[in-house]
C-alpha cells in the first residue's frame, strides 16, 4: 500500500500531513485573519511527486450576515421598514428601484423615499464587514397612492332662527387620501343662481350657524370640503 503525504503553507512555517491508502485529509480550521497558501503532491503506484507550487494567499471568511425584515409602513413617497437583526458592527447600505433613495438609520430602520405614488419599490440591503463575507436581502412595497379632491359633504340640512339658519351635514365617505382641513358653507336666496360663502374661522366641525340672514326669505346652503 502507498504512502503519500499532503503539505500547507501556514504563516511562516509548513504543516505536512502523511495518509496510508486511500485515506484523504482536511484542513477546516483556518484563522480567518490569516492569508494561508497551499500546495499539492500527487501519487501513483510508484510514489509522490514533488510538491507543486503554493497556491496564491486565500482569506478564509465567517459567514455573511444576512438582513432580515419586519413588516413594510407605507409612505406618500416609499415605504419604511425595520431591520430585525440590525448589528452596528456592520457597515449597512442600501438602494432602491422605481428612483427610490435609501437612508438606513441608526438602529437598522430602513427609509425609502422618491418614489412616485402607488409605485412599487424593491429596496435591496447589504452588510460589509472586514473578515465576513458580504450579505444581501431585498424587501418589495408599494407607496400610497397620490391624494385627490375629498367627495361631497353629504345630508345638508338647514334648521330655520332668528335672521340665521343652523346648518349641519355629513362628512365626505372619501377624504382622498389626504385629511379634510375645512369646509366651506355657501347660501344662496335665488334657490342657487348665485351664491355667497359664509366667512367663519377654519373648522372641520360638521355644523355651523350661518347669520345675517333675512327673516321671512327662503335660502338654500350647500357645503364643500377642502
Amino acid at each position: 500500500m502507498g504512502r503519500y503525504g499532503d503539505s500547507i503553507g501556514h504563516g511562516s512555517g509548513q504543516q505536512h500531513w502523511l495518509g496510508h491508502g486511500n485515506r484523504r485529509g482536511s484542513w477546516n480550521e483556518f484563522n480567518r485573519d490569516d492569508h494561508d497558501d497551499a500546495n499539492v503532491i500527487a501519487k501513483n503506484a510508484v510514489g509522490i511527486s514533488l510538491a507543486s507550487a503554493n497556491s496564491a494567499p486565500a482569506t478564509p471568511l465567517a459567514p455573511a450576515l444576512t438582513p432580515a425584515f419586519g413588516s413594510t409602513a407605507a409612505t406618500s413617497t416609499g415605504f419604511t421598514v425595520q431591520v430585525t437583526n440590525y448589528n452596528a458592527l456592520y457597515t449597512w447600505a442600501g438602494t432602491a428601484t422605481a428612483s427610490g433613495t435609501v437612508a438606513i438609520n441608526g438602529t437598522g430602520l430602513v427609509t425609502v423615499t422618491n418614489v412616485a405614488p402607488n409605485t412599487s419599490s424593491t429596496a435591496t440591503i447589504t452588510t460589509t464587514r472586514t473578515g465576513y463575507t458580504g450579505g444581501t436581502a431585498q424587501v418589495t412595497a408599494t407607496s400610497l397612492a397620490g391624494a385627490t379632491v375629498p367627495g361631497a359633504p353629504t345630508s345638508v340640512v338647514a334648521t330655520s332662527g332668528n335672521a340665521q339658519l343652523f346648518v349641519t351635514w355629513t362628512a365626505p365617505a372619501s377624504t382622498g387620501g389626504s385629511a379634510i382641513t375645512d369646509y366651506l358653507v355657501k347660501y344662496s336666496r335665488d334657490n342657487g343662481a348665485t351664491w355667497t360663502t359664509f366667512v367663519d374661522p377654519v373648522s372641520t366641525a360638521t355644523s355651523c350657524t350661518v347669520t345675517g340672514l333675512i327673516n321671512g326669505t327662503p335660502y338654500v346652503i350647500k357645503v364643500i370640503a377642502k
